[in-house]
């Protein structure tokens, strides 16, 4: 009989600890979600004003090219 009441405990910790790991992860989850958001909001204002520079440098680029040739078709 004490060796089962030992295995009992054992499993009870064990489960414990798995309910505890669980519990934790749960939260560092909402956390991470939570910093991934902020993040992405960041990016996206980023990607619009690399998006304005790109579109302003291509536009220079092209009236450059349109002026000197007809090769802004190809582009």
């Amino acid at each position: 009989m004490p060796t089962m009441t030992k295995k009992t405990t054992t499993t009870m910790v064990m489960m414990m600890i798995l309910l505890m790991m669980m519990k934790k992860k749960k939260k560092k989850k909402k956390k991470k979600k939570k910093k991934k958001k902020k993040k992405k909001k960041k990016k996206k204002k980023k990607k619009k004003i690399l998006g304005a520079w790109i579109h302003e440098i291509f536009g220079t680029f092209v009236k450059i090219l349109g002026n000197k040739s007809t090769s802004n078709k190809n582009i």
